[in-house]
Parts: C-alpha cells; sequence; structure tokens
C-alpha cells in the first residue's frame, strides 16, 4: 500500500521539485554565501570591503538558473550528492566508533591521519562524480576510465603516468616541506 507521503513525493517530482526547485535553491545558496563570505563583488567602505547583497544575489540568481537549464549538470547534482552524503554517513559513523573506544580526550585527527581522511574524502568525492557523468554512448566516465586502464595497463601511458603522478606527488611534498615534519622541522 502506498503511503500518503509517498504519493506527496511522487506528485511533486512530476511536477519537477526535485529536478528544478531543489537545485536551483542548492545552487544559487552556495554560489550566494561564497560571493558573501569572498566579498568579491563588494564595495569598499574606508578600510573595509563590504559585501553587496544585492549583486551577490543577482548573480547567484543567474548562475542557479543557468545550471538548472543545463539538464546533464542537475542529473549530475542529483546522482552525486545522495552518494556524498553516504560518504559521509560512513565517515560519521567511522569517528563515532572510534570516538567510543578510545574516549574525547584523547582522539584528535592530526598528522598523516587527518591527511589520509582528507585524501579519502577528495578521491570518494571524485570517484562519485566521475561516476555520475555520463559520455554520449551512456558510459560513465568512471567505468570509461577503468576499462581504458584495464585495456592500456602494460602500455606505456598508464604505468608512465602514474610514474609521472607518483613524482610529481613526491616534488610537491618535498617543495613544501612534508618531510621537514617528520625530522621536527629541523633542517641539517
Amino acid at each position: 500500500m502506498v503511503s500518503p507521503l509517498e504519493v506527496a513525493l511522487q506528485f511533486l517530482d512530476d511536477f519537477g521539485f526535485f529536478r528544478v526547485v531543489v537545485p536551483f535553491l542548492l545552487v544559487f545558496t552556495l554560489v550566494f554565501a561564497v560571493l558573501q563570505k569572498t566579498k568579491i563583488l563588494g564595495s569598499k567602505e574606508g578600510d573595509k570591503v563590504k559585501a553587496n547583497k544585492n549583486v551577490d544575489s543577482m548573480v547567484a540568481f543567474s548562475i542557479a538558473l543557468f545550471v538548472v537549464a543545463a539538464g546533464n549538470v542537475v542529473e549530475v547534482i542529483r546522482t552525486s550528492l545522495p552518494l556524498i552524503m553516504i560518504v559521509l554517513i560512513l565517515l560519521v559513523s567511522f569517528m563515532l566508533l572510534v570516538g567510543m573506544l578510545v574516549g574525547s580526550d584523547e582522539y584528535k585527527l592530526s598528522g598523516w591521519l587527518l591527511y589520509g581522511f582528507m585524501i579519502f574524502i577528495m578521491v570518494a568525492i571524485a570517484l562519485i562524480f566521475l561516476g555520475s557523468i555520463k559520455t554520449e554512448d551512456g558510459q560513465s566516465w568512471l567505468s570509461y576510465g577503468w576499462d581504458y586502464i584495464g585495456d592500456n595497463w602494460f602500455n606505456g601511458p598508464v604505468v608512465s603516468g602514474f610514474i609521472f603522478a607518483g613524482v610529481l606527488l613526491l616534488v610537491i611534498l618535498y617543495v613544501t616541506g612534508a618531510f621537514d615534519g617528520a625530522t621536527g622541522g629541523k633542517s641539517k
């Protein structure tokens, strides 16, 4: 038996609420918040820059309309955000379990554990978005990339790409001084 709430949600979906209104509100809110925080379009009053709410709201409104008009972008948002929430629920569940075992005073994410979580989150979100974006054939970018790597694993482009990415990562870590933290920050 179908509940009245399911019927109402189906009506809203048929009406376009989840394909137009919700993505519009999400994009408008995020763009407006970023513009208000950064004060890019603000005006200078004395020594301080004041955010201009009217200009920020018009720019956010225009960008949100452009996003809603692009149906493929809305579809990526609709398929990606629920999966990102699953990653968030997994992380919160993990933190609850660790907090229960360790205790609140002794548990702080720092060092490599914090960076490991950040890298995990970035990789998970990138994979979710790559799985949501479709090619003209209907295949996701993630499955296309996975098939390409599987077909060309022993050829030059894939192996040399991984080697180049590893060397680039090591250079970035060396330049930013990440290796200095392992020796206590003392240069010899």
